[in-house]
């Protein structure tokens, strides 16, 4: 388990730097009005999950990535394949956005809840209890869709339920991809 929380730890320490760097320019380019650069790091799916809003956005994200990243179900995400999996993520939710269905997704939080999702299908013992305490946290969020003006509920939903379809269809494939 300390090998699991120490690579857990030093993968969120190498993900919270390259989200504090984005995160720094987006912020940089929003105080000096510069909004078109702003934009491109905002809405661009490539990105947009390494830009957060603010230093407790952030913090919370890599707190709750941090946690996912410990099971042994998810210890096979890197950097590279954290990057691809959310930008694979964000590109899935775009079209919400450009239809302006939901609001933009900043920040790590679909990931998160992607490995979450992995973690409950995943458990043999304690499935139910793990199943029924996961389904109260998407029907909070659910409820709170079209309440709450600065998150992007709706993409912790998305993110939950593609992580819960990967580990039933892809169990291995999308945690495994190889860096050359």
């Amino acid at each position: 388990m300390k090998k699991q929380i120490l690579n857990a730890a030093k993968t969120v320490g190498i993900i919270s730097a390259i989200c504090l760097i984005i995160s720094l320019l987006y912020w940089m380019f929003e105080a000096f009005n510069f909004g078109a650069l702003g934009y491109i790091l905002f809405y661009n799916p490539f990105i947009s999950a390494l830009v957060h809003s603010d230093f407790s956005h952030l913090t919370n994200n890599m707190l709750m990535l941090f946690l996912c990243l410990i099971p042994v179900i998810n210890q096979e995400y890197k950097i590279l394949q954290i990057v691809i999996v959310s930008s694979m993520l964000s590109f899935i939710y775009f079209p919400l956005l450009i239809f302006q269905v939901s609001l933009p997704v900043i920040g790590i939080s679909m990931f998160a809840y992607f490995l979450l999702g992995r973690i409950v299908f995943s458990r043999k013992k304690y499935f139910w209890i793990a199943l029924v305490l996961f389904l109260i946290l998407l029907i909070g969020e659910a409820t709170i869709i079209n309440t709450d003006n600065s998150i992007a509920h709706l993409a912790h939903i998305i993110g939950a339920f593609f992580g819960s379809i990967s580990i039933r269809f892809f169990p291995r494939l999308l945690g495994s991809i190889k860096t050359q």
